[in-house]
């Protein structure tokens, strides 16, 4: 069977058996938020968004290719060498310079 009719009829299913068991007029509402809402909530959202764009533009994360070390020097003046493969903690405002492991 194909994967769109199989959704098709599973929805179709699914409303026919639950569109008998409603009541024909409904007083109360059907969507009951949970939350806060206002002002709060909002501030709170903004917090998480900026936060989450310094990390984007600002990623203090690095990624080293397997054959390759890095070398990082820190904006405090550290420098140190990655030599494994994968995600490593480099450091805000970081400055990298990959060298091949082999050169030939």
């Amino acid at each position: 069977m194909d994967r769109k009719k199989f959704l098709k009829l599973g929805t179709f299913a699914f409303a026919s058996i639950h569109s008998q068991s409603l009541p024909s007029t409904i007083e109360m509402p059907l969507v009951v938020a949970t939350w806060e809402s206002g002002l709060k909530v909002n501030s709170a959202a903004w917090k998480g968004i900026v936060a989450f764009l310094v990390l984007l533009f600002f990623n203090p994360l690095s990624y080293n290719d397997a054959g390759e070390r890095t070398v990082v020097e820190q904006f405090d003046g550290k420098q140190f060498v990655q030599y494994t493969p994968g995600v490593y903690y480099a450091g805000f405002f970081a400055k990298e310079r990959p060298w091949p492991n082999q050169i030939s």
